[in-house]
């Protein structure tokens, strides 16, 4: 007989412990990964918060920058007395709860970067009869920020240099000796706080040492920058108008004299006024030309120039080492701007748009130093006439002219309708109706950087665009003139090389030493 075998039926006797490990072990994985998670989103909250909470403290210090620039005279002026005392605070958005709080203080000198402690000890009494009288020179801001009630602060502090129309916000440049030497000298003091009595000295350029950063204000005096760490109004260049008169270093007046007016004039001269309107002919001279260690004098225009040596001579004819001077940039503007109808460059500010050479025909025009006199009644080459903005706006659209003296006839910027290399701004004879080429919209303060004082054109631009006046950089400067700019036209963009006659206090901040904890 054959035996069968039979199979047990299959069943889940072995199923059941498995599933329950399984279970325990997702439960347990369930735990873990949700602890894990709620950690990362309590971070992300955290870090969220914390960030709002930044936002908050930088709107905190806006606000409270924005109430200080409004205490100004009627004139634009800043206004001592109108100055706000604060704390202030508010909201900067109710959905997240974003709040802030901003501490003042008046300081009269530069307080540690962000010593909060330090500037409530040194604060000047906020009084508008104090403030006035104190002439504080620095404000410490500390501004609170927190998002929601139960989120942590965050406070950013900073130090906002006052500006007023007798303390002007340069941070100052070299006085480079003209064209090119070996070495290369500059105007130097002997210390950053020389005394009075103090010569000047031309000294081996050094861009690092505060002994020769010198400011060029719109008083026309050059004042060292560093001798204004203590809050005094400085030093500056003097000397009486007199034949081979030392030029020395004295406290800046804190109203303007004639001994300490210096106008860069239409031959890079340093030249005195003897009544504080006209230029009297004399200029300062390296009293041993292009040498390390001369002092400088001045040197009054003989009777007959003629029959004196081109280095004795006392202003203008060619540029020599012994009485030619180029200020940087970063030196000022002196008196230059929109009230001697001249067009400074911002990104080479102390420098204004120029009929290079004085000569109309001459197919470019340069961005030259910024030509000076007391009277504000400069030379023709750097007199624009820009079309007028209307009252409540932000722009302006017309030709852009000047007024040649030598053959008096009105000479019109004109764009070349490129922007391609070699391709200059120009001035061209205006006619009875101008073209497109002549046809240029200004701006003024938009609210927004980018847009900003900028000169723009269309002429020939592809559809939808806009070309702006700008200048060119070192591939392309004029040529036996050192590091001198031309004009052209180039894609508009944020390019502080775009922008002309743009205030310093509004699209440079005087904010500095700004850090957050």
């Amino acid at each position: 007989m054959r035996t069968r075998w039979w199979r047990r039926p299959s069943d889940d006797r072995g199923s059941l412990p498995m599933a329950i490990l399984l279970i325990t072990i997702g439960m347990g994985l369930s735990a873990l990964l949700a602890t894990t998670v709620n950690s990362q989103i309590a971070a992300t909250r955290s870090t969220i918060h914390s960030s709002e909470a930044l936002d908050a403290a930088q709107s905190g210090l806006d606000s409270a920058l924005g109430r200080i620039r409004l205490a100004t005279a009627a004139n634009g002026t800043g206004d001592f007395r109108k100055l706000p005392c604060g704390p202030f605070s508010g909201t900067v958005n109710g959905g997240t709860d974003q709040t802030y709080s901003v501490g003042v203080y008046y300081l009269a000198t530069e307080p540690p970067a962000g010593d909060v402690t330090w500037a409530q000890a040194n604060k000047l009494p906020c009084t508008s009869t104090y403030l006035a009288a104190g002439s504080p020179v620095y404000v410490l801001l500390s501004s609170t920020g927190k998002a929601l009630n139960s989120g942590s602060p965050r406070t950013v502090t900073a130090t906002y240099t006052l500006h007023s129309k007798t303390r002007e916000n340069i941070a100052g440049g070299l006085i480079h000796l003209y064209g090119p030497h070996n070495p290369d000298l500059c105007f130097a003091a002997p210390g950053t706080r020389p005394v009075a009595g103090d010569p000047v000295t031309m000294q081996v350029c050094d861009s690092t040492s505060d002994a020769q950063l010198f400011a060029y204000e719109s008083s026309l005096n050059l004042v060292l920058v560093s001798s204004r760490a203590d809050g005094t109004t400085g030093m500056c260049l003097d000397a009486a108008p007199v034949n081979l008169e030392q030029v020395v270093f004295k406290a800046c007046s804190a109203t303007p004299i004639a001994r300490q007016q210096w106008s860069l004039n239409d031959r890079a001269n340093f030249e005195g006024t003897t009544n504080g309107t006209d230029l009297n002919a004399q200029c300062f001279h390296l009293a041993t030309p292009g040498t390390v260690g001369s002092t400088i004098v001045l040197h009054a225009e003989a009777s007959d120039p003629a029959g004196v040596s081109q280095y004795d001579r006392a202003c203008y004819s060619d540029y020599t080492d012994s009485r030619s001077f180029a200020p940087d940039a970063a030196a000022g503007t002196g008196r230059a701007g929109p009230g001697t109808n001249q067009l400074v460059n911002f990104q080479q500010f102390g420098r204004c748009l120029d009929v290079a050479g004085d000569n109309v025909a001459a197919g470019f025009l340069v961005i030259w130093p910024c030509k000076q006199k007391p009277s504000g009644a400069i030379q023709w080459n750097q007199v624009w006439h820009l079309p007028d903005i209307a009252t409540g706006a932000t722009s302006a659209t017309g030709r852009i002219w000047l007024h040649n003296d030598r053959d008096n006839q009105d000479y019109c910027l004109t764009s070349p309708g490129s922007t391609a290399a070699r391709q200059y701004v120009s001035v061209q004879l205006c006619p009875a109706t101008i073209g497109a080429s002549m046809t240029w919209t200004r701006y003024a303060a938009t609210g927004v950087f980018g847009t900003a004082y900028r000169i723009e054109s269309a002429f020939q631009a592809p559809a939808g665009t806009t070309w702006c006046l700008t200048g060119t950089d070192s591939t392309d400067f004029w040529a036996g003139h050192g590091d001198v700019s031309k004009a052209v036209m180039a894609p508009c963009s944020g390019s502080t090389l775009q922008k002309w006659n743009a205030s310093p206090m509004v699209l440079q901040s005087a904010m500095t030493n700004v850090s957050e904890k």
